[in-house]
């Protein structure tokens, strides 16, 4: 059966290379999708705000996905972790379950918190395999060096992501060594981007940023390679000011746009 795909508010507002190299990825590697255009938030934005809409909007995504037989696919971290940590909240808390259940009977849904959520980097490593990448790829990044950014929310809190070993992750790095790339070694490979400071905290955050990107300057790296789209935005914004002050520093890039090229048909790679 096909995945629903989830798409991010994020990236298709503001970082259309994500949507596009997923697709190229998706489709090259046969990797069966359905979009559903009913799909909306995932709930993240109201967590703190209204936490019974945060988790129905969790709940509405589950139920459409459980209407048309699908899990579900996610590309953004964000997205990953709150509608993750939404399935166990609804499955431990049968007050919060009801209620939610009753504004779903509203649109005439149907709660389905059997609806499994999956990133896209896991299926990909876990499914499809490495050697199924390799085979596909070749030896197409050859001779390019990055740095992998994990981002917060695809390792933790890990008994609810259960995405890889939040202390020592090996998928991202094994899926570019499976394209032919090489992941160099760094201090900073799973230090915050600082992005959740922004806004409360400014000198911490961009302080946080700027070590992170001079450490993958330092490195050696071609690219500070992404899976979050906001942790891209944070390193986007720091970078840029840095750059005006005579930095030379590596482009930040997506980890799906990496693995895009590498399959030869994505040629939107930051210069």
């Amino acid at each position: 059966m096909p995945y629903a795909l989830f798409r991010c508010c994020v990236t298709n507002r503001l970082f259309q290379e994500y949507e596009t190299a997923t697709d190229t990825v998706l489709h090259a590697l046969d990797m069966p999708v359905e979009d559903l255009r009913e799909f909306g938030c995932c709930g993240y934005p109201l967590r703190n705000v209204d936490y019974t809409a945060s988790m129905y909007s969790a709940a509405r995504n589950f139920a459409l996905a459980g209407r048309a037989g699908m899990d579900m696919l996610t590309v953004c971290n964000c997205c990953f972790g709150s509608l993750r940590q939404a399935g166990r909240a609804l499955g431990r808390d049968q007050g919060l379950s009801d209620r939610v259940d009753r504004e779903l009977q509203k649109e005439g849904l149907r709660p389905a918190n059997q609806v499994q959520v999956r990133h896209v980097l896991e299926v990909l490593y876990n499914d499809v395999g490495p050697e199924a990448l390799a085979a596909k790829a070749g030896a197409a990044l050859e001779g390019t060096k990055v740095v992998m950014h994990y981002g917060c929310h695809l390792l933790r809190p890990s008994d609810v992501v259960d995405f890889d070993n939040p202390f020592d992750p090996v998928i991202c790095e094994e899926l570019v060594s499976a394209a032919g790339g090489e992941c160099l070694e760094w201090d900073r490979r799973l230090d915050c981007c600082g992005a959740p400071l922004a806004g409360i905290f400014d000198d911490l955050s961009f302080s946080m940023s700027r070590q992170k990107l001079e450490a993958a300057s330092q490195a050696g790296a071609h690219y500070l390679l992404c899976v979050c789209p906001f942790c891209h935005l944070q390193f986007e914004r720091v970078r840029a000011d840095m750059l005006k002050k005579g930095q030379k520093l590596p482009p930040v890039l997506s980890m799906i746009q990496l693995l895009a090229s590498a399959l030869g048909r994505e040629q939107n790679m930051v210069a």
